[in-house]
């Protein structure tokens, strides 16, 4: 399931981690993802919430991270990611501006439910 969404990700954008940015030399705009697993309904369908956080060092030009944002959008909203055992459908919920106190550093919050369904 982690491969799954985790190549839908880093098509949108290939610099996409999981968890944490491992990298030692830092390059913008990054992608961190989390998964929320909430459990099964009763059609053991996989409930939850993706979480993405967007970081970009332009200051006060927030142009470059808008756009990214909105391309996560566009392109999960009402989307599918599978792989061999998983199909995962993703909605968009909400995306905010976190404010960060190095003013050299934005940060955008998006959030995403998640159904996933197990292939047989």
């Amino acid at each position: 399931m982690l491969s799954a969404i985790y190549s839908k990700l880093s098509s949108i954008h290939p610099n996409t981690f999981h968890e944490f940015n491992p990298s030692k030399d830092v390059v913008f705009p990054y992608a961190i993802y989390r998964l929320v697993l909430d459990g099964d309904d009763d059609d053991g369908v996989l409930n939850g919430d993706l979480e993405i956080e967007l970081f970009d060092n332009t200051g006060n030009d927030k142009i470059r991270i808008e756009q990214l944002c909105t391309r996560f959008c566009l392109e999960l909203n009402k989307s599918r990611a599978k792989n061999d055992d998983y199909i995962v459908n993703f909605q968009f919920i909400l995306a905010r501006s976190i404010p960060q106190p190095d003013t050299e550093i934005n940060r955008k919050f998006m959030q995403f439910k998640l159904k996933i369904y197990r292939r047989y």
